[in-house]
Order: structure tokens, then C-alpha cells, then sequence
């Protein structure tokens, strides 16, 4: 038993010898990290803030690159896109909308004046009187 607890131990030793040598490499390779960086390197809480600061920066750079969107070829083509999409959408809802208003006229027994007071109540601001319907929105 001693003698298994002895090769135990001789391992151990042998593992905190490796680890030992690692931390002394990497202490090593630290410091040759460290003058390369600008300024001549510094501790990590100095790094750590011009880290955050580099990140304000960046999100800032970001900000402004935003505002410049409407330039951009690419983001105008999409734009472009979403109107063609909102146009066509527009006008199926319009034709729905002229679909039910002729079944209604039919309901109602072709009364023009009814009929023109029904509009005037469902479209309310949006019912143009010289047109008898909705008013076209520019």
C-alpha cells in the first residue's frame, strides 16, 4: 500500500512539475505579448478599458454608418422592393374592398342615397365625395 501511495505521489509531483514549466511559458509568452501592443502593453485593467472604449467607438462608427443608409445602392434596391410589395398589396386589398362594396350596392337595392350615406359613414375622413369612395392616398 505504501508503495502504491508513493507512485501516486511521485505523479503528483510529476504533474505539478509539468504545470509549473506551462505557467512559466505562458508567463513568458505574456510578456512578449505585451510589447507588442501598442504603447508597450499594460496591465489587463488598462487593456480591459481600451477594450470598452474601442467598443463605444465601434457602436458609434456604427450609429453614423446607419445614417448614411439611404445612400447605399443595396439598401435603396430594397426600399425599392418593399414599395413594389407594398403597391401590389395595396391594390388586391382595393379590389377586395370594390368586391364588397358591389355585393353590398346589390343587398341594398341600388338606393343611391342610402348607398352614398353608408360610404360616408364606413370611410368616414377617407370617403372623397367627388369620387364616391375612398380618397387616393399619395
Amino acid at each position: 500500500m505504501l508503495e502504491r501511495v508513493r507512485e501516486e505521489w511521485d505523479k503528483a509531483r510529476g504533474v505539478v512539475g509539468e504545470l509549473g514549466v506551462k505557467v512559466v511559458e505562458a508567463e513568458a509568452e505574456r510578456e512578449e505579448d505585451g510589447g507588442m501592443l501598442e504603447g508597450g502593453g499594460g496591465d489587463r485593467v488598462t487593456l480591459m478599458g481600451r477594450h470598452a472604449g474601442l467598443r463605444e467607438e465601434v457602436e458609434g462608427l456604427r450609429r453614423e454608418l446607419a445614417g448614411y443608409r439611404e445612400n447605399d445602392p443595396v439598401e435603396v434596391e430594397r426600399m425599392r422592393e418593399e414599395v413594389v410589395e407594398a403597391r401590389a398589396e395595396v391594390e388586391k386589398l382595393t379590389d377586395k374592398i370594390m368586391t364588397m362594396e358591389g355585393w353590398l350596392r346589390k343587398r341594398m337595392g341600388g338606393h343611391k342615397g342610402g348607398w352614398w350615406l353608408a360610404k360616408v359613414e364606413w370611410y368616414g375622413d377617407e370617403f372623397d365625395a367627388d369620387e364616391e369612395g375612398l380618397r387616393e392616398l399619395v
